[in-house]
């Protein structure tokens, strides 16, 4: 993504959609765009990767990159049938789509816990050779296991959404203005320039009269389709934690990012959260389009003193 971050469009607009099948391993960027479904874009986190041992209640662990990054090396890419893992010296495997019935596992998570459906003892051997463990396993999320996802802000205009492996929220929005702005940030500290891989956002929006962190004050995004479109409504900031800090193609940990947006917030308050991007989610139930690139997009801002992302 760093390759479009000074591409700048003149109308604001989405200029990437990218879905995460697995939860943890590469993305799928989208340039046909994807169906914007009540629960956020379809195909995404639709497996997700726990260890074997569980605790007194019956949950495994999951895992992240924030536990391993190197998962970054694995890439994901859709086929007929089904998600295609590659990673250098291992080879490629499929993970077939819709599985709705097998051996239910529970897995913890950020939303709560997670029931998937194993898949099989030989794609759990072949992450096992990647991450040089023997406890590993992959577990597909079907829809009838999706739970409801709590939401701290109990946004108004929001109705109660579900997820799959999705930590709480259906869309992650950030911009390139933003990312151009910690860029400058970072430049002048001696620091890498950041893509946007980094932050693994679902929609990425970026204009020339779109200015850094205008989405956190955000109430929500109008997305234009043809004649109609779909109210994105902005539930809260994002914040950011390890995840960050792993290339987002080598997983190799840079170690500096957190501290970076550190820097380009430091007259916020001490006690605040380090955050980066925007959750959003449909504003009604029962939507069904499509959001691609090219799109325009309408922010609309919060009326003074209406919004505190800290």
């Amino acid at each position: 993504m760093s390759e479009i971050a000074y591409h700048i469009p003149e109308q604001t607009q989405i200029v990437d959609t990218i879905t995460y099948p697995v939860k943890s391993l590469r993305g799928i960027s989208q340039p046909n765009g994807v169906t914007l479904t009540d629960n956020g874009l379809e195909g995404d986190r639709m497996f997700m990767l726990a260890g074997t041992a569980v605790d007194e209640e019956g949950i495994a662990p999951r895992l992240t990159l924030r536990e391993h990054p190197e998962l970054a090396q694995i890439a994901t890419q859709q086929t007929p049938e089904g998600i295609q893992l590659s990673a250098d010296g291992l080879g490629k495997l499929v993970l077939p789509h819709n599985i709705e019935e097998g051996d239910p596992r529970r897995v913890r998570s950020w939303g709560g816990p997670v029931t998937g459906v194993h898949i099989s003892s030989e794609i759990d051997a072949w992450l096992g050779d990647f991450l040089q463990r023997d406890d590993v396993q992959i577990l597909a999320v079907p829809d009838s296991a999706r739970r409801t996802l709590a939401r701290e802000d109990q946004n108004k205009h929001a109705y109660e959404f579900t997820g799959r492996a999705t930590d709480g929220y259906p869309l992650h929005v950030i911009s390139l203005a933003s990312l151009r702005r910690l860029n400058e940030v970072r430049a002048a500290k001696g620091m890498a320039t950041l893509g946007a891989g980094h932050f693994r956002a679902n929609v990425i929006i970026d204009g020339e009269n779109l200015a850094p962190f205008e989405e956190d004050a955000s109430k929500g995004f109008w997305v234009e389709n043809g004649n109609t479109g779909v109210d994105l409504v902005a539930l809260r900031a994002c914040e950011r934690c390890v995840t960050v800090e792993a290339d987002p193609a080598t997983g190799k940990k840079y170690g500096n990012v957190l501290r970076s947006i550190a820097m380009m917030r430091e007259g916020r308050s001490a006690g605040s959260k380090l955050v980066f991007g925007t959750w959003a989610a449909p504003e009604c139930s029962g939507v069904a389009s499509t959001v691609a690139p090219g799109q325009l997009v309408s922010l609309f801002t919060h009326a003074a003193g209406d919004a505190d992302i800290s």
